[in-house]
């Protein structure tokens, strides 16, 4: 999570990356080695999936049915969409790929009563 510093090593154990069908890449160690190069990622990575269509991986359709993107739309633009979910499993809010992880931080922390 570039540009968040200490703050994003704090909150590595809360989430994965996982890169979207429509990345370009075939297997898990060359999508680790582009994001390690490219965006300095440190934390883990689950493998490709799809995000959108009828191959969309259920997580994503389940994140998409409770929070649409802009104009209500619920297809994910770009694999740097974001979604905030409670403990309890509740999408909190979604953000659009452009917001950066440091913008995060706020509803992080009020999420977990900081």
């Amino acid at each position: 999570m570039a540009g968040c510093g200490d703050d994003a090593r704090n909150l590595q154990t809360v989430g994965k990356g996982r890169p979207n069908g429509a990345c370009g890449f075939n297997g898990a160690q060359e999508i680790a080695r582009f994001c390690s190069l490219s965006y300095h990622v440190t934390f883990p990575m689950f493998a490709k999936i799809d995000v959108n269509g009828p191959s969309a991986h259920p997580l994503y359709d389940f994140l998409k049915s409770e929070k649409s993107g802009l104009l209500g739309i619920e297809a994910i633009k770009w694999n740097f969409s974001k979604f905030l979910v409670d403990k309890e499993g509740r999408v909190v809010e979604r953000y659009a790929p452009t917001t950066t992880p440091a913008a995060l931080k706020g509803d992080i922390e009020a999420l977990l009563g900081n």
